[in-house]
Formats: structure tokens, sequence, C-alpha cells
């Protein structure tokens, strides 16, 4: 069975999700290729994936960690102009393979269809749920929140609509009930439910991961462990500044990775070092991970059975709600961009509770491994849709 996976290539929630199902597909004997642009190219160029370098197609903006729809909007101006070369582009490729999977990639969806050819999307969201949005004495600044907030729903919503519509199969990469994440995210329409499958966490992880003392990192106490990142969107690199100036006030020793960061330095309380495969093996390790909202490294905490105090980006429905379920089920804490002076006192009452939220994770990771190995139930889904489609 040959299989294309074309892929969104903004940030890495969608690479980590991809690369889970391609590298399953070629443990089973399959042949499989990514599709995509990129952070997430240049990540699969440097873990040998056979992948092809595809046009982009949108755009996500942002300033100072906030997704600014009006910025999207402008820098995807040239979509429908991109939209057309890129689907003319991948069309020519897909006819050669078996069944195609898409994350996110509307251009990748749209050409498989066009060719009949069987195709999944792989998502975390068929619907957007409304932004809450907090009333004050400024009615005029309420008003134009709330006009901006339904506009990003209505575009987000619209934008997982064309998609689905296309798909023959729709696949959640989350753990089954009780513990999903994307819970509020999922349609309930009657034609959505229908082809909507939740998997299993979409991650390598689920295969085991390796952990790592830090004091090979140089800490040589035993105070308390965070872990910081910021993610793959550029646009967040704005919150850089606050997260390092609550650091200094922590009891703890920090390490921050990111790709921003080119060299290793260490000073007081905190270690700046390099993302790369190998972070992961100390994020294992950590008490407490402090990250973006993104569903991706959502699953990564549930997985390590780590707490976590979330940061969504703002603007953004999907993350907010991911931030709202996840503190809801007993995982952690979130802190919104405009509360970010919260982040200290979010910390310290996570750090003071540890016992009690890590009893929250017994079982997750059996589950991860197990009933919820989303790359095995994927590549399952992904066979029988092939045998039906070819073998009949």
């Amino acid at each position: 069975m040959k299989i294309y996976i074309g892929l969104n290539g903004e940030g890495l929630g969608h690479y980590s999700r991809a690369v889970a199902i391609y590298e399953e597909a070629i443990k089973q004997g399959h042949e499989a290729l990514m599709a995509t642009y990129g952070t997430a190219y240049q990540k699969a160029v440097s873990e040998n994936v056979k992948v092809i370098e595809v046009l982009q197609e949108i755009v996500m903006a942002g300033q100072g960690g906030n997704f600014v729809l009006g910025k999207t909007i402008l820098a995807s101006l040239g979509f429908p102009r991109r939209f057309y070369k890129a689907y003319q582009q991948e069309k020519k490729i897909i006819k050669n393979y078996d069944v195609v999977v898409s994350d996110c990639r509307i251009a990748t969806i749209f050409a498989a269809h066009r060719l009949h050819k069987p195709v999944f999307l792989v998502c975390n969201q068929t619907t957007t749920p409304k932004i809450p949005i907090k009333k004050n004495n400024d009615w005029f600044g309420y008003l134009k929140k709330k006009i901006k907030a339904r506009l990003i729903e209505w575009s987000m919503t619209f934008a997982c609509m064309i998609q689905y519509h296309w798909a023959d199969e729709i696949m959640i990469g989350d753990f089954k009930p009780p513990h999903t994440i994307t819970q509020p995210l999922i349609s309930q329409r009657p034609s959505v439910v229908e082809r909507t499958s939740i998997v299993g966490p979409l991650n390598r992880l689920v295969n085991g991961y390796e952990k790592k003392s830090w004091e090979d990192l140089g800490f040589k106490n035993n105070k308390p462990k965070i872990f910081m990142t910021i993610g793959g969107q550029g646009f967040r690199m704005g919150m850089v500044p606050k997260l390092l100036t609550v650091v200094k006030k922590l009891d703890a020793n920090v390490l921050f990775s990111h790709f921003s960061v080119t060299k290793e330095s260490f000073e007081g309380n905190l270690l700046m070092r390099p993302f790369s495969k190998e972070i992961y093996s100390y994020m294992a390790t950590a008490d407490l991970i402090v990250v973006p909202a993104g569903h991706s490294g959502i699953m990564e905490l549930l997985i390590m059975g780590i707490p976590g105090i979330l940061m969504p980006d703002g603007g953004q429905p999907e993350q907010i709600s991911n931030s709202i379920q996840f503190q809801k089920l007993g995982f952690g804490e979130y802190v919104i961009h405009e509360e970010m002076d919260l982040l200290e006192s979010k910390i310290k009452n996570v750090l003071s509770n540890l016992s009690v939220y890590k009893n929250r994770f017994d079982g997750l990771n059996q589950l991860a491994q197990t009933t919820d190995h989303g790359p095995k139930n994927a590549l399952k889904k992904i066979t029988e849709m092939y045998k039906e489609h070819y073998l009949k």
C-alpha cells in the first residue's frame, strides 16, 4: 500500500501527528511519502523522512504571542492562487498513491477527492466554540472584542467545514473519553459524527521514550524541575521576555528550549538550550511543563504524565478550548496572555499540589500504548479503507 501524507507546515503540531502515522506505515511494511513546507519540511529532512516540499497555502500570523485574524487575512490574500498551484502540484503526485492522509492541508484533501482516492482528514477540531469575552465598563471595547471573536470563530469553522466535506473519514488524535481534550471541538452534526473516530494520541511517544537526569544538564540540587518552550510559531517570540522575567523569581530549576535558542547558556536557575529530539528525555523527568496550548503539545504531557500550565495563543479559540478542558479534567492550569502576571502564582500552585495532579494521570500512559495507540489505530483504519476501496 502506498500512502501519501500531506500536512500543514505551520508550527510542528501537525508534523508530530503526521510523522507518527508515517513511521507506523513504514514499520508495517508500507510505502509512505510526506508532503509539506516550512518548519515541518525542515524537520522531516533533518530526520531522514521521505518528504517533498510543496507550496504553502495559508499563512498564520500574529504578534507578541497572539493570533491576529487581520494579519492572517492580509498574509493569506494570495490564497486562491497559491491553493490552485498547490492543488495542481499535489494532484500530479497523488495519482500514483493508493490512500491519502491530510493533516489540515486543503490542497491535499481536495486533490485526493478530485482523483477519487480514499482520503482521511487528521485534525483536532471539526467545529469552533465561542471565545469567552469578559464584560466590563468599556462597552465599545467589549463590542469590538466580541465582533473580532465571532469573525475568528466563523473563519475557523468554515476552514474546518471545507475540509471535512471532502473527507471519507476523520481521525482525531486524542485520548478516548473521558480523557478527551478536544471533546468540545467535535461537531455534533450527524454527517460529521458518523465519519469521525477518536483513535488515540498520534505521537511518537506512545512507543516509549528515554528519561534523562537533570543532573546531566548541570542542575545539582533537589529543587523542582520546570521545562518551558513556546512551540513552533514565530509570533510567540514576544512571550520570551515575560517568561524569563518569571523564571528569575522562581525557586526552581528551569530548562527553556526553543528553535530560536542557538547556543546553550546557563544563568542562575535557568538553562537555555537549542531544541532537539533529545529534549524530550529531559521533559520526561520534569515536575512541571509550561507550554502553548497546541493539541500535540498537550498530548505529550498526558502521555508522559506530567502536569502542565498552558499558554493559549491570544484570540485562538481552539487553544482556549483546549486550555479550559485541560484544567477541567484536572491535568493542570492555564494562563491567558492578558494575565501573564499570574503565571508565577499558577506555577507555585501546581508545584505545591504535584501529588494530587499526578494521580490524575494514572493509566494514561498504558492506554496510549494499548487501546489508545493512535498510530496503530490510524493504520488499521487506513488499511481497512484501502481494502474496501481496491479489493471489493
